[in-house]
């Protein structure tokens, strides 16, 4: 289990602060390795991303409390934050820093 990661969410023109909770994060990465190609050979090692973000629970920031969304809000927005591209570059700055 992970800390919560704070997003700024925007939705319906608002911005709200939630907090998701990540228990997975898939790794992918795009290279395909060595190869030869009219007799040159190379390696393309390709680049690193997340391909997928596994949350299991959204709480939202109500003030200065947080209240736990029920899991269909969770469904729904984990949902909406898995097109975010920006919601991943949060996920992936935050699996980098040192802890």
């Amino acid at each position: 289990m992970m800390d919560y990661i704070h997003y700024p969410l925007k939705c319906d023109g608002k911005v709200h602060d939630v907090f998701v909770e990540i228990v997975g994060v898939k790794w992918d990465n795009d290279g395909i390795g060595a190869y030869e190609y009219w007799g040159a050979w190379g390696y393309d090692k390709g680049h690193t991303y997340i391909a997928e973000v596994d949350i299991r629970d959204i709480m939202i920031s109500n003030g200065n409390r947080l209240r736990k969304l029920p899991k269909k809000q969770v469904a729904i927005l984990a949902n909406l934050l898995g097109d975010d591209e920006n919601f991943y570059k949060a996920v992936e700055t935050y699996m980098n820093q040192d802890k």
